[in-house]
């Protein structure tokens, strides 16, 4: 573990759309309505996605490569506390931003 970022999703709106060339990152979702995750496996996939009803929290691991996205379907903020394992540097783009995004919501 080498950087952590928590994060809250207002209702309607999306985090993510974009995938990690060298970093990997765990996200565990904390909600209380309904939510969805989108991702791929690569360039070219085609997208998967899940829905997430009710209250609780999911433990989520993103390989590398993958496109991921998290959406708010519900009526309440959605918290996301983020682990990856690259320390964020401010004069290092590839740990700011390490790929283009892959618009997959």
């Amino acid at each position: 573990m080498r950087d952590v970022h928590i994060a809250a999703i207002r209702p309607g709106h999306v985090r993510g759309n974009h995938y990690h060339a060298i970093k990997t990152e765990l996200i565990t979702v904390i909600y209380r309505d309904d939510w969805s995750l989108h991702w791929d496996t690569g360039p070219g996939t085609s997208v998967s996605s899940r829905i997430f009803k009710g209250h609780g929290a999911v433990g989520i691991r993103i390989p590398l490569l993958w496109s991921h996205a998290v959406k708010n379907d519900g009526k309440s903020d959605l918290w996301l506390f983020n682990v990856t394992d690259m320390s964020f540097d401010q004069s290092n783009p590839a740990a700011r931003q390490d790929a283009p995004p892959r618009k997959i919501v």
